[in-house]
């Protein structure tokens, strides 16, 4: 009996009755969207990066309802070169998801470990991924100049899955057959000498023989699907597609009428699946109610199989951020971490290299015992109201990707030489409002990116006027005093300075000029000469009032 004698009818699945197989009938399940997603209004899911993107998900557009888009940026996104916002997850991920490369350009990727493979666009994937048959490296070089076949090695140079080999259809090249050959499905089999005869291996109950002869899980019958490696689920001679009509599908599949089911993905994927196409037929308007929204496509997949190891969206956003736990007391918007105003002394634990921007506004952190070389890929760091005293030279120097360090409303004091170096990306720098009284000549060594920097609340002394040096690429500076405008305008000319100049700032050095250091000396001995008359004056006339009561006296 092979699958062409199958019939599909009635029977009590509960009885044990042989050559008989069941089917599940389908029923309706509640479903939810889950963690690292957002609920449309129509009651479908995407993933929460892509709320507020500026580009619409949800077939009703409610992941961009209430964004405000045309003032700047939402909060947890990065704002790109051209103007456009993208998720803060897709900084320095290896794709140019700006359209500009602006997320992209100038990223230090963090070094591979022991059990990784580098990728050549630096990328790291897991060894075990390398040579697997499948591109894990965005530029697919971990499946390039492989020695090692992990699955079916072929005569001439294929590599073959391993369940490809003898499963009725011949998949190396040549003319040996080697991956069908010695396959024990019965038959008269090609051997690699001879023609031989096989013995008929019997199919298990939860199996079902192919017209070509392997057999195959029977929950493959009646279903039209593929594997990630591109290769026909069920029988590869497609005879489990036979005899479908009666079929009852289950509720995360799509039925093609007269015909097999598809999985729910390939419903509205642009690839016509089912035998006349209408699988692709009112695309338009297709809602996944209950289901996952694939990023930029019309086709879903079930809520159930997202973050399964297995890529079922085109752009793979069913498998991003799997390995991402949320700290406790932390809320968490794909790679952006917020655990502001939570009492906590030190970082919660979490994978860091997944992080791109992290809060720890109002806790009370010692910055001074974090380890930030697990935050290397950090975009954006808020470390404002935490009681900070002391940040020790280099703290920073592994958050080479790093460009906003808000830093304000502390108590620091003093800031050392190479307190930031390290911080070759950094464009914003914020000290507001931590009283600072010295900073050392040296402390903004290697800040030859910044744009910005907030100085105001800190009416400090310079250890050297040439403080400001190593900024050469700032534009915006904000202090309590005009004399540190003057101070970085000795080197270089900055758009804005606050605060601005009034009637009594100038930078002018007057006693450099020597007509007015003689006019201002001879000023000075004047005005001591004057003063001098005076006061002898004052002490002659007082003596002559003395005397005058006397003699005026004697004369009447």
């Amino acid at each position: 009996m092979d699958a062409s004698d199958w019939t599909v009818g009635l029977m009590d699945c509960d009885e044990e009755i042989a050559l008989e197989m069941c089917m599940t009938w389908a029923s309706m399940t509640t479903h939810t969207c889950g963690v690292e997603a957002f609920e449309c209004a129509g009651n479908e899911c995407i993933h929460s990066v892509y709320v507020c993107d500026g580009n619409t998900d949800c077939i009703n557009g409610s992941d961009e309802i209430g964004c405000n888009m045309a003032v700047a940026c939402p909060t947890n996104s990065f704002q790109c070169e051209n103007g456009k916002c993208v998720s803060m997850t897709f900084y320095c991920d290896f794709i140019d998801n700006c359209g500009d490369n602006s997320d992209e350009e100038n990223c230090v990727y963090p070094n591979c470990t022991v059990d990784q493979f580098k990728c050549d666009n630096n990328q790291c994937v897991d060894k075990s991924k390398h040579c697997d048959l499948m591109e894990d490296c965005y530029d697919g070089s971990d499946e390039k100049y492989c020695d090692v076949c992990k699955g079916f090695q072929c005569y001439y140079v294929d590599c073959i899955p391993e369940h490809a080999q003898c499963d009725g259809e011949l998949d190396c090249g040549g003319n040996e057959r080697e991956d069908e050959t010695d396959c024990h499905y019965g038959g008269t089999v090609s051997s690699s000498s001879e023609d031989v005869e096989m013995p008929i291996q019997s199919c298990s109950v939860e199996e079902f023989r192919c017209h070509n002869g392997p057999c195959v899980d029977r929950k493959w019958m009646c279903i039209y699907d593929f594997d990630q490696y591109g290769y026909q689920r069920g029988c590869r001679d497609v005879t489990h597609l036979r005899n479908c009509e009666l079929f009852n599908c289950r509720d995360d599949m799509f039925k093609c009428p007269d015909a097999y089911c598809i999985p729910l993905h390939r419903r509205c994927d642009g690839i016509f699946d089912c035998p006349r196409g209408s699988d692709e037929e009112n695309c338009g308007d297709y809602q996944c109610q209950g289901h996952y929204r694939c990023h930029g496509e019309k086709n879903c997949i079930p809520v159930s199989q997202k973050c399964d190891g297995v890529k079922q969206c085109w752009h793979g956003d069913d498998e991003l951020l799997c390995g991402l736990i949320c700290p406790f007391d932390c809320t968490c918007y794909g790679s952006v971490i917020d655990c502001a105003y939570q009492s906590m002394s030190s970082f919660p634990l979490f994978n860091g290299q997944d992080i791109k921007k992290l809060n720890m506004t109002g806790n009370d952190v010692d910055v001074t015992q974090v380890d930030f070389r697990y935050f290397q890929l950090l975009g954006e760091l808020d470390l404002s109201n935490n009681s900070i005293i002391k940040i020790r030279p280099r703290q920073f120097e592994f958050l080479k990707n790093l460009y906003l360090l808000n830093l304000g409303a502390n108590k620091i004091r003093t800031i050392e030489a190479n307190t930031f170096y390290g911080l070759q990306n950094l464009r914003m720098l914020i000290l507001t409002g931590n009283n600072i009284v010295f900073i050392n000549y040296g402390a903004f060594t290697g800040l030859y990116n910044l744009h910005t920097l907030h100085l105001t609340g800190n009416l400090f002394q310079a250890e050297s006027s040439e403080l400001f040096i190593p900024l050469t690429g700032l534009a915006e500076l904000y202090t309590d005093a005009y004399k540190y405008c003057c101070m970085v305008r000795k080197h270089q000319e900055v758009q804005v300075c606050s605060p601005p100049a009034d009637a009594f700032s100038s930078c002018e050095d007057l006693m450099a000029n020597q007509v007015l250091r003689w006019s201002i000396w001879l000023l000075g001995i004047a005005a001591f000469s004057g003063n001098f008359f005076v006061i002898v004056w004052r002490i002659k006339r007082r003596t002559w009032e003395k005397f005058t009561p006397s003699s005026f006296g004697t004369w009447l």
